[in-house]
């Protein structure tokens, strides 16, 4: 969500920062819509148009507004992850793999990527990408744990992923 205004923006535009701020995404997708109509080209607000979007439930919308956006800003790692989400709210756990894939490469230190990686791969049936992506971490997030340990057992490592997936059950942790 683009936070800093420039200089002269429209009070359209102030207004619909303000509403998506404050957690009413709906009212702000029709300013943000009046606002690209005028200015096509601003990538940021496209974003936000996005997120809007996502944030209704409106996932075809916010991928569509995405792709525009990530065409004009191909390296925004952030814009590329909300297209993944975007993609995984829709089901097309493929497609939001290759995306979170990206953002991986590029920031493979992002807890939240590795953890959507790993959810796709072991969605997809890619146990042995989900034990390399998950195996070295030494973690106390137990939903990397719980992947790992599925992962583990689907690939007949039985022992290893039981371990992991006891330690989530006794931790009295949701799988989710």
């Amino acid at each position: 969500l683009t936070l800093l205004l420039w200089q002269g923006a429209p009070a359209n535009l102030e207004e619909a920062i303000r509403l998506h701020q404050s957690g009413n995404a709906a009212a702000a997708i029709p300013l943000y819509e009046a606002f690209l109509a005028e200015r096509p080209g601003v990538t940021a607000i496209r974003s936000n148009l996005g997120a809007a979007y996502s944030a209704t439930g409106r996932y075809a919308e916010a991928q569509k507004q995405f792709e525009i956006a990530l065409r004009a800003r191909p390296a925004d790692q952030r814009i590329r992850l909300n297209l993944g989400l975007a993609l995984f709210k829709q089901n097309l756990v493929v497609e939001a793999a290759e995306e979170f894939e990206k953002v991986y490469a590029a920031e493979a230190a992002n807890t939240q990527v590795v953890t959507l990686l790993a959810d796709c791969y072991l969605m997809l049936g890619q146990n042995r990408k989900v034990i390399s992506l998950l195996g070295g971490y030494k973690s106390e997030n137990m939903a990397h744990n719980y992947m790992l340990g599925m992962a583990l057992i689907r690939d007949g490592q039985y022992a290893k992923g039981q371990v992991l997936v006891d330690q989530v059950l006794r931790a009295g942790e949701s799988v989710e």
